[in-house]
């Protein structure tokens, strides 16, 4: 499939034909159906709520993973401890999409029995957006918050105060139901970028803000393209010592509680690795007021939204607004940038799909 990148900067597909192909790449890889679909909606997911980076855009990096031997279909995780609301689950490296919503199911399922669920999923493949699982506990009534590391890769991401990488893009997550609204959500690597955005802003030849980044040598950069050069550039945390110092706090929280392993300790495997610790409670357990929380968030997001917009800005936002504006921008669409789907469609010809099986982007 031929695309003119100098005049496209993005294209657009139908939801329901990429689900079919993402799908169809998973099963053709040896996955369930019901697998292949948990992992398509949270890629898909991802991309419809405007994060490309946990999007379709890694499937060429998971068939490369598959193909190396580094993720197979018989690998599984199993809960290696259930004790009231202490729950661990070893990943065993199995498909990451489907460990952790399981992960989250566990977590809901014990947060109804307990008011409250520590659930710590260890050593599993990549588990995408962390938001995702965040909306799903937050729509069920629960508050949920996620600590993650990465490891299985070299370290991409700079303490502050130094020029070589010592962690991953950490993520954490917040979310808290709303009476009339999608949940607020709050999900952010503790990195300037993940470096999935990075990658996306390569594909499409854009820079980045100045010092997001660092080359080799530790120095400031706009270029996202050092991620891929050699010697290899690095990320810098956001917030100064506040973001490195949280990226610290995910490392711990995400491995130490269930002994998973740390990026201190993991060698080179071959893929991107996680450990995801969510805890979730029922805050209803919690009230001792009348007002239930979803109606003090509510309340709380108008207050802050009423604040005058500064210069320039067209309205204030609170966490999670971006993505509700982007899923109802696209409607059943998909966008996609014309270099990462002409990566996919390679991907997608390497396990074994024709070209009748790609859809065609308008």
């Amino acid at each position: 499939m031929s695309v003119d990148k100098s005049s496209v900067r993005s294209l657009s597909l139908e939801r329901e034909e990429v689900a079919q192909l993402v799908e169809t790449v998973f099963r053709a890889a040896g996955w369930s159906g019901e697998d292949a679909t948990v992992a398509a909606d949270c890629l898909i997911g991802s991309d419809r709520a405007g994060h490309a980076s946990h999007g379709i855009g890694l499937i060429p990096m998971y068939v490369d993973t598959i193909k190396a031997g580094n993720l197979k279909p018989e690998w599984k995780a199993e809960t290696v401890k259930d004790d009231g609301p202490f729950v661990v689950i070893q990943g065993n490296r199995a498909l990451g999409q489907v460990t952790a919503r399981d992960a989250t199911l566990k977590g809901i399922e014990t947060a109804r029995t307990h008011g409250i669920a520590l659930v710590s999923l260890i050593n599993s493949h990549h588990v995408g957006r962390i938001g995702h699982y965040g909306e799903m506990v937050a729509r069920q009534g629960f508050v949920g918050m996620f600590w993650v590391n990465v490891h299985g890769r070299k370290p991409t991401v700079v303490p502050f105060g130094a020029r070589e990488p010592r962690f991953s893009t950490n993520p954490h997550c917040v979310a808290i139901p709303r009476a009339g609204a999608d949940p607020f959500l709050l999900d952010f690597a503790t990195a300037e970028m993940a470096v999935n955005k990075a990658r996306v802003a390569h594909a499409k030849g854009e820079k980045v803000r100045h010092g997001t980044l660092l080359d080799h040598a530790g120095r400031p950069t706009d270029d996202p393209g050092v991620l891929w050069a050699s010697p290899r550039g690095s990320i810098a945390t956001f917030g100064l010592h506040k973001g490195s110092g949280l990226a610290i706090v995910c490392e711990l929280m995400s491995a130490v509680l269930a002994g998973g392993p740390l990026v201190a300790d993991q060698s080179e495997a071959g893929a991107i690795l996680n450990n995801m610790t969510a805890l979730v409670l029922d805050p209803r357990r919690m009230a001792v007021g009348e007002e239930p929380i979803e109606a003090a968030t509510d309340r709380m997001v108008a207050w802050v939204k009423s604040a005058a917009a500064a210069d320039g800005v067209a309205a204030v936002l609170t966490p999670g607004e971006p993505e509700q504006a982007n899923r109802a921008r696209l409607g059943t669409l998909v966008e996609i940038d014309p270099t990462t789907w002409g990566d996919i469609c390679k991907a997608a010809l390497r396990m074994g799909l024709s070209e009748a099986d790609l859809p065609r982007p308008a």
